[in-house]
């Protein structure tokens, strides 16, 4: 049964639900999206959903934000998605 795993993906997220729906035993995990279009409530949702036993995570998410005057904006709306109790006190 795989506990711990290190793994990136640069493809679709329903690649990464569709592998995190077979690791449901996972402990630890060390994630890597690249320009996958996600927030933190959308990986709060699929880490609730598929990795129930999860104690320990290291997550780097790297998104592409449209230039736009409302640069500013965007990344507020995005770090304003990773303000909840799932980010901010279980996995801190």
């Amino acid at each position: 049964t795989l506990r711990s795993l290190k793994i990136s993906f640069h493809q679709t997220i329903d690649s990464v639900r569709k592998f995190l729906s077979k690791t449901s035993n996972l402990r630890t995990l060390d994630l890597a999206l690249r320009n996958i279009p996600i927030d933190g409530q959308a990986l709060e949702e699929l880490f609730r959903q598929y990795l129930p036993h999860l104690n320990e995570l290291r997550l780097r998410v790297d998104v592409e934000l449209s230039p736009s005057a409302d640069f500013e904006r965007q990344i507020d709306r995005l770090l304003d998605s990773f303000r909840s109790d799932f980010w901010l006190a279980e996995h801190r």
